[in-house]
């Protein structure tokens, strides 16, 4: 319960959820199906945008991609094609999941902000 009293809802909102931050990869045609139910990419967001209904907003912290996918593999460990392969090379690049995910759900439901 004390987690559930972290994400107060306004009048207005029905539900909130923490995602794994994964979720993002859903809209990156380049990656294989792996955990999704759909395959990656346009038809998934679609998927995902009917499911929750076109008033989602969303918040995607971002830090290095490359400091990001070093962790992901870990250091040192022999991660064979995880680590060095395409999928890790596709997963690099935010914008190629973050363009699909606009097209679905516009700029207004979407919170965009920078750090210097």
């Amino acid at each position: 319960m004390e987690y559930i009293n972290e994400f107060p809802l306004p009048g207005t909102a029905t539900y909130t959820f923490d995602a794994d931050p994964d979720a993002v990869f859903l809209g990156n045609e380049k990656l294989p199906p792996g955990p999704f139910r759909f395959k990656p990419g346009r038809t998934a967001v679609k998927e995902l945008r009917n499911l929750f209904g076109g008033h989602v907003r969303f918040i995607l912290s971002i830090r290095d991609p490359v400091d990001w996918v070093q962790s992901l593999a870990g250091e040192g460990e022999d991660q064979g094609e995880y680590k060095n392969g395409s999928v890790m090379w596709y997963m690099m690049c935010l914008a190629d999941s973050s363009d699909t995910w606009l097209e679905f759900f516009p700029n207004e439901q979407s919170f965009f902000f920078g750090r210097k």
